[in-house]
């Protein structure tokens, strides 16, 4: 690939199976990570993504003033990710916490899988 975005046509060329995509959901707003979501979810071989970002948590207080130092502009609640996941058609199989280094700091880590047409079918019986 050359130096440009990556779009729907260059995944379903590069059939992956797994992409990690760790500490980018907060550098980007709600319209472009759903669009990469929902990009993510057509994408017919994919497997599994798995995501670590930045996470506004109750009651964190020392996490809460490193999300807003962080250079990401769009740190966001656990609710505010499972938003954008649920409107993507994709399910978060997995979630938890991690604490990349510095102490007071913890990342959302989420494993997700596309939604397909038959999970969106038996989910609805």
């Amino acid at each position: 690939l050359y130096n440009r975005e990556v779009n729907g046509a260059d995944l379903q060329r590069l059939a992956p199976t797994r992409i990690a995509m760790m500490g980018l959901l907060h550098h980007i707003d709600d319209t472009a990570s759903g669009a990469l979501l929902e990009m993510l979810a057509a994408t017919a071989s994919l497997q599994r993504t798995i995501t670590a970002d930045t996470v506004f948590l109750r009651g964190h207080c020392l996490n809460n003033i490193m999300c807003h130092l962080d250079r990401g502009r769009y740190p966001r609640s656990k609710k505010g990710y499972q938003r954008l996941i649920d409107k993507a058609g994709l399910r978060m199989e997995a979630d938890f916490l991690i604490r990349p280094g510095i102490p007071v700091a913890e990342y959302f880590c989420m494993g997700l899988s596309p939604l397909r047409a038959a999970d969106q079918t038996s989910a609805n019986l």
